[in-house]
């Protein structure tokens, strides 16, 4: 069975990871490393496509503008036919107030994609790598908040009930969060563990006996707890 799209940052680029992606995997995209050598290759290159790449991150989204272009990779495994997909980015694009323009000309900050996909332009597969932040922010969420960081056997196969279980309850977790949207001060949909624990679950309260009855008193100004004793 083939994997259809591998993403992999440049950890898994060498020769023999490569080597064993492309015999599982129909596609695979991995940031290539830059190497003195190539830069010049680069930097001689005239065939430079000007696009506008989405940028996902944290702060929002919005657009880069950068040029592409590709190389047919040789450097190994030149058997495989594999794709070198090259982004660059004024230098003043990537640091603030920096100057691009030195004595040599503009400078410019190169990135690459080793890939097999030789269907898709290098726009697409540039944005299609850039989505994988949202992906590890997935799992980093699942590492630290549903414990895939600490799991209770030491075998992966031995863990895939307790690993299902959690995704599952990750899922609950989100659903939960979206029915308390706009309820509940300082929650929305992209809460971790820890703050929603802090923000919502931690209620200081005390049992105080009160006309033979006992009634529970929670000392908090948060309207969402107030309305549910009443």
């Amino acid at each position: 069975m083939l994997v259809r799209n591998f993403r992999a940052d440049c950890g898994s680029f060498s020769e023999d990871i490569i080597t064993y992606v492309c015999e599982h995997c129909e596609h695979f995209y991995i940031r290539a490393n830059n190497c003195g050598s190539r830069r010049t290759d680069f930097m001689e290159h005239e065939d430079w496509t000007e696009v506008e790449i989405r940028n996902s991150s944290d702060k929002g989204t919005g657009h880069i503008r950068c040029g592409v272009t590709s190389f047919k990779w040789d450097s190994f495994l030149s058997d495989r036919n594999l794709r070198l997909v090259v982004q660059r980015t004024k230098l003043s694009d990537e640091v603030a107030g920096e100057e691009s323009n030195s004595l040599f000309g503009t400078e410019y900050v190169y990135r690459c994609i080793l890939t097999n996909d030789w269907d898709n332009s290098e726009k697409a597969i540039i944005e299609y790598y850039n989505k994988r932040g949202a992906s590890e922010r997935n799992f980093d969420c699942l590492n630290n908040d549903f414990g895939w960081a600490h799991l209770p056997f030491s075998f992966l196969n031995e863990n895939t009930v307790f690993m299902i279980a959690t995704a599952i309850l990750k899922n609950f977790y989100l659903y939960f969060l979206d029915v308390l949207r706009g309820r509940a001060e300082g929650i929305d949909c992209g809460t971790r563990i820890k703050r929603f624990v802090r923000r919502f679950v931690n209620v200081p309260a005390k049992w105080t006996r009160s006309g033979r009855m006992d009634v529970l008193t929670l000392y908090t100004k948060r309207q969402i707890y107030l309305s549910l004793c009443g």
